[in-house]
């Protein structure tokens, strides 16, 4: 079974929430930590190929994103859920450079690399014409406008109606 993008992400958002609503109702901090890092992995490992590129850079995101759900459930006003917020993802920074580079270790083992090359080579697809590169293809278009079998020429008639 592989995962496309959007399924691994919402897998690792909903597997970090849980962890977390898990943390803050046991007050063990070790458990999103874990969770973190093994959903990482879970992700770049079961995701398919063509969608690691997303899976590789979006995990310490949903890992925001999930501590910031969690905190505003499980929190009542506004200085409580941003001091709990900043501490634990103080608390978590070697866990989220560890989990990171798990998941960018997987992905880049997986095909990561390959993708980026694919990524790149569409973005020089698509650069815009410079002001020299568009006066040649307007000269390029009057030239082959040219070789054109000649159109018959529409006369115009005057529709207006005539002054009495």
């Amino acid at each position: 079974m592989r995962l496309t993008a959007r399924g691994a992400v919402s897998g690792l958002f909903a597997f970090c929430f849980v962890a977390m609503l898990l943390v803050d109702w046991t007050g063990w901090s070790a458990v999103g930590d874990v969770a973190f890092i093994a959903g990482s992995a879970g992700t770049a490992y079961l995701t398919r190929r063509g969608s690691l590129l997303a899976v590789s850079v979006t995990p310490p995101m949903i890992y925001f994103l999930a501590v910031l759900g969690a905190s505003l459930v499980t929190m009542s006003g506004t200085f409580s859920v941003l001091s709990g917020l900043f501490i634990t993802l103080g608390t978590s920074a070697p866990w989220l450079f560890l989990g990171t580079g798990l998941s960018l270790g997987v992905t880049t083992f997986r095909g990561l690399p390959e993708e980026v090359a694919d990524f790149v080579a569409d973005l020089r697809g698509l650069r815009l014409p410079t002001a020299s590169e568009l006066a040649g293809a307007r000269g390029a278009a009057r030239r082959t406008s040219a070789l054109r079998s000649p159109q018959p020429r529409r006369h115009r008639h005057n529709l207006a109606p005539r002054a009495a």
